[in-house]
């Protein structure tokens, strides 16, 4: 489980540095990112609430998956800034300053995990959903 869950990272990694030129547009790209990161968060899931695992091993499972997620959102949030969105000045301004705040949500995620403070992951992965719901809910139409 854990070597599919690393390959699955590392296609992740690959993809997103990739230079092709993509045909989806904007929407399109951001729904597979955000379909990349649930697949995440679902292969994180199935870590936590494996009873096959000690409860050190689990939390051990658990920190490395967060600061790969950790990670995973930082360059996420970069790859969204260079999305090419809106011409207008103000809106590109609020769309950047929401993936500049998922980049620190996202270190700070890192962060936790790797200075071993798994109990204070959960809020973080809730802070994680505001952020992405209050950009969604202030761009999408």
């Amino acid at each position: 489980m854990i070597k599919t869950l690393s390959t699955a990272l590392v296609i992740l990694f690959l993809s997103g540095c990739s230079q092709q030129t993509s045909s989806l547009t904007v929407s399109q790209e951001h729904t597979v990112m955000s379909n990349e990161l649930k697949s995440i968060m679902h292969e994180m899931n199935m870590i936590i609430y494996n009873k096959n695992h000690s409860e050190l091993d689990r939390d051990n499972l658990r920190r490395r998956e967060a600061m790969n997620l950790g990670v995973n959102i930082k360059k996420l949030s970069n790859k969204i800034k260079d999305l090419n969105l809106d011409k207008n000045i103000k809106k590109k301004t609020q769309f950047n300053n929401y993936a500049n705040e998922l980049y620190k949500k996202g270190d700070t995620i890192y962060t936790l995990a790797y200075n071993y403070e798994i109990d204070k992951l959960e809020a973080s992965y809730q802070n994680i959903e505001k952020t992405c719901t209050a950009c969604h809910n202030k761009f999408r139409k």
